[in-house]
């Protein structure tokens, strides 16, 4: 029964240079547009180490088993194909004075 469905849509980094933030969950089979996911530069990015909220668990539609994990502060979903929490990522602390960084380049 497809009403029941839940798409979950992962960022793809345009390299190794980038990591994803989130996801995004949609009720139909139709991809989001890119400007709904994002991906941040890694070097911007901390591995999670805030509390981790599990959402959901259980089997999938296909017999997939996986678990919906959330951060507790700034609501990012992450989905993981296990009962164990994914690998996730957050933007590291910003200095509090100006500052100035080169970003890595993608073709």
């Amino acid at each position: 029964d497809k009403s029941n469905a839940l798409y979950i849509w992962a960022p793809v980094p345009p390299s190794s240079d980038y990591v994803a933030v989130g996801m995004l969950c949609t009720t139909v089979d139709e991809a989001p547009d890119l400007e709904e996911l994002r991906c941040m530069p890694r070097l911007w990015a901390d591995p999670r180490s805030g509390p981790l909220f599990k959402a959901w668990s259980g089997t999938g539609m296909d017999g997939t088993v996986a678990s919906m994990w959330l951060t507790g502060d700034t609501g990012v979903l992450q989905v993981s194909t296990t009962e164990e929490p994914p690998e996730m990522y957050e933007m590291s602390p910003m200095p509090d004075k100006k500052f100035y960084i080169s970003l890595p380049h993608t073709e």
